[in-house]
């Protein structure tokens, strides 16, 4: 694959054996050398009832944990080989995520409120979710542009220096979320994401705002999406070890936001409670 960069810095990076050594499974999937891990995860077949206990269903993710990572240290020639399942892991993680819905826990503010039937927390967001934009973000570090970068609104924050202001907090109490973002289904988010890859992205980088409230519908796309490309959780990280659990398998990059190295700057100025534990 011919690897086109148009960010000085970014070419000077990956010329950097350190980068390479330390984003090297990253590299090589951008080179198609490697596999993306969400990909690998539609081959690991699951069979669940949706009427199945959520103790049962949490109990089958632990085991299709464990086989996926069996299956990500086997050789890419194997890897390749396998084929996608009807019902696969990234099935049986979307189907615990809806469950968590109705008694919400996708961040530690644990608001426990059935977004299933309209109720809303702290995001101000039911089981519904709204794209601002999504575009080739050329401002990300080096090694990840150009970035197929997807804002969403709505967040578990109240940071009072956000620079996504608009699509987090300002319309909450003031205006219909309509007025400034689109509502999605998994189908819809599943074609945004692969039309940025289509464009010349190099992965898909979930953002916001923040991605933690729309974790159900981010893995409900993953069923529809089919390209080799990077998954990049780009977030304030301030998500449940329920709901990680949820995505740890299916994310290549990881881009924690570390705000704060104290408790009381981070409810002072972001309105949250117990941060740095």
């Amino acid at each position: 694959m011919i690897f086109k960069l148009r960010r000085p810095d970014a070419d000077i990076a990956w010329k950097n054996p350190e980068i390479l050594k330390r984003f090297s499974r990253y590299r090589g999937i951008i080179d198609n050398t490697q596999i993306s891990r969400y990909l690998i995860a539609k081959t690991i077949k699951c069979d669940y009832n949706s009427n199945d206990s959520l103790e049962h269903l949490e109990k089958l993710l632990k085991q299709k944990s464990k086989e996926f990572n069996e299956v990500l240290n086997e050789d890419i020639n194997s890897q390749k080989n396998r084929k996608f399942e009807e019902k696969s892991y990234i099935h049986l993680s979307k189907a615990i995520a809806y469950k968590y819905l109705e008694n919400c826990k996708f961040c530690e503010r644990r608001c426990g409120v059935n977004r299933i039937q309209g109720e809303k927390g702290f995001c101000h967001l039911d089981k519904d979710i709204y794209v601002s934009s999504a575009f080739l973000h050329w401002g990300e570090e080096s090694v990840l542009v150009p970035s197929g970068t997807i804002f969403f609104a709505g967040c578990n924050f109240g940071c009072v220096f956000c620079q996504n202001y608009d699509i987090s907090n300002a319309w909450k109490g003031r205006r219909k979320i309509e007025d400034i973002a689109q509502k999605v289904d998994a189908k819809s988010l599943a074609t945004i994401a692969q039309k940025l890859v289509k464009n010349g992205g190099i992965n898909l980088n979930w953002v916001g705002s923040d991605p933690i409230p729309c974790l159900h519908l981010i893995l409900e796309s993953m069923q529809y999406q089919t390209m080799n490309i990077t998954q990049l959780w780009n977030s304030n990280f301030y998500l449940t070890e329920e709901s990680l659990s949820l995505i740890i398998d299916f994310i290549d990059f990881w881009l924690p936001d570390l705000k704060y190295g104290n408790n009381k700057c981070a409810e002072k100025y972001s309105g949250i409670k117990h941060y740095w534990e």
